[in-house]
């Protein structure tokens, strides 16, 4: 039995993708014991495959067929949930659609990741970051450094829908400990991606001004090149840092206003033409040492993978150690929220098929029928005193699953 906030929980994930890998990594790490269903060896030997399915075991097995299907049978009969990124399609074709589930196992929670929702014309599309971001227009959501829609290196949709099933997935299972039962859960990229995208919607039927100017889908990041080279990401305005207002005093109004001129200008740097022409005065250590004593967020643009290496990350724990069988020692993230008991590293990925399809055979099948036609946490009662985008976020997704939710707000607005 697994230890953490859902020792005990027996999941089936079957497929794996990256936003399915990383729900089954979600729900391991919290203590589940997550069995991945591998027809192969796959992605096997790549990084990424060694962080998404760790903490978890493998059983090797070709599901489609009757003779297969009964071997994961004994698997389905003990599980509390089953996992799944394959097409409606496929899974109706396996008998692994939500209604073949119910009828054959109905105590088991039944998520499924796609493409697109699961009535969606599109939804057979395949489970893939690029082609649903370009079918849905997401790549032209936000202004980038050319006309037209940009390529998005970070896969938006997956890490979105990963997150929105495993908090689909403890939903249903703080329904099913209450005595609701068992229920579906089943999300998309394009939700996942939809998610953050909402930071960027500006259209209501009473915008106030403040709606409308706010983080619009024109407005430029906010970074700047220093005299190294080194891009500087600012996210208050930066006017009044010694180094900056020195330098504007110096240049003067008139040659402020010549240098601003073609530049944006919104609350976070009034004067952008006249700071990107003095940022490039001097180096970025210089830079942040300033912004810094001054009380002014901003970090270094950084290569990708810096903050393996990056002294805060390692002692506060987000960025671990890994044994891994075929890559040997690993860097890896740590877990993703402080919880108790706490999430932790089970173990490394596991070696293909080392577990045995009996594994389960002597436990005995959850006792719980089909969920009642009600949403998952009703009755749960949560109090919001969250600002800005996060903080905001999560009980709005906690309310759409049924939760009350009741939002402490300052009288300033």
């Amino acid at each position: 039995m697994g230890e953490g906030i859902l020792g005990g929980i027996r999941i089936v994930e079957i497929a794996g993708g990256h936003a399915l890998s990383v729900t089954g990594l979600l729900l391991a790490e919290a203590g589940a014991e997550v069995i991945k269903v591998e027809a192969d060896a796959g992605a096997r030997g790549s990084a990424s495959f060694a962080v998404w399915n760790r903490s978890k075991k493998s059983v090797g097995l070709a599901i489609e067929g009757e003779e297969a299907r009964r071997s994961l049978g004994r698997l389905l009969r003990a599980a509390d949930v089953v996992l799944t990124d394959w097409s409606a399609d496929r899974q109706r074709g396996a008998g692994l659609d939500e209604a073949s589930m119910a009828r054959q196992y109905p105590h088991l929670i039944h998520a499924s990741i796609g493409s697109w929702p699961a009535d969606h014309p599109l939804a057979d599309r395949p489970v893939d970051d690029t082609l649903v971001l370009a079918e849905s227009g997401l790549m032209d959501e936000q202004r980038g450094i050319r006309e037209g829609p940009i390529y998005l290196r970070f896969p938006l949709g997956s890490w979105g829908a990963a997150y929105l099933a495993a908090i689909g997935v403890v939903a249903r299972l703080i329904q099913a400990g209450r005595g609701g039962g068992a229920g579906s859960v089943s999300t998309s990229l394009v939700q996942g991606a939809l998610l953050p995208a909402a930071m960027l919607w500006r259209r209501a039927e009473h915008a106030t001004q403040a709606l409308v100017d706010s983080m619009g889908k024109a407005m430029i990041s906010p970074q700047f090149e220093c005299s190294d080279g080194v891009w500087i990401h600012v996210k208050a305005p930066p006017d009044d840092a010694p180094l900056m207002r020195a330098a504007l005093d110096a240049l003067g109004p008139a040659r402020i206003e010549d240098l601003n001129r073609g530049w944006p200008s919104n609350h976070t740097c009034i004067n952008w033409g006249a700071n990107a022409h003095v940022f490039k005065t001097r180096p970025s250590a210089e830079w942040l040492a300033d912004l810094w004593a001054s009380d002014i967020p901003v970090q270094a643009d950084v290569p990708m993978g810096a903050i393996y290496r990056d002294e805060q990350a390692i002692a506060n724990g987000y960025v671990i150690d890994v044994e891994d069988p075929d890559l040997g020692r690993t860097q890896q993230p740590g877990v993703p929220c402080s919880v108790e008991p706490p999430m932790r590293v089970q173990s490394a990925a596991p070696a293909f098929g080392t577990t045995p399809i009996s594994i389960w055979d002597d436990v005995p099948a959850p006792r719980r029928e089909r969920a009642a036609d009600c949403l998952p946490l009703e009755g749960v009662h949560i109090v919001d005193f969250g600002s800005f985008v996060a903080g905001p976020l999560a009980p709005m997704i906690l309310g759409d699953l049924g939760a009350d939710i009741i939002k402490v707000e300052g009288t300033g607005g």
